[in-house]
């Protein structure tokens, strides 16, 4: 950790030390555990930033939770990619009476 800066550049994003901190040994799972809320994950299989693995593990990780893959996608969903992407948002936000079916 001593070997963070005040601040860094990460992929787009200029962090800063107290982000590392905070985020050092933090475990986002041990967090989901405890949201009861419904949850829809929605991933490409073909991305590249975020492996999948992550979001079938909060999958099974989240009480009430509902994971939607996007076959081919990568991390930024554009054309056919984003409009399955929202219709599987729409479609969630129907079933679980946030829209009106």
């Amino acid at each position: 950790m001593d070997q963070v800066g005040d601040s860094y550049f990460y992929r787009w994003v200029t962090l800063g030390r107290v982000y590392a901190e905070d985020m050092w040994d933090y475990d986002v799972f041990a967090d989901m555990a405890g949201y009861t809320d419904p949850v829809l994950i929605v991933h490409g299989s073909a991305d590249a930033v975020v492996d999948i693995a992550y979001s079938e593990r909060a999958a099974q990780t989240y009480p009430d939770a509902e994971l939607v893959t996007i076959d081919g996608a990568g991390h930024g969903f554009t054309g056919s990619d984003w409009e399955q992407a929202v219709s599987a948002d729409v479609d969630y936000l129907r079933r679980v009476g946030i829209l009106p079916g």
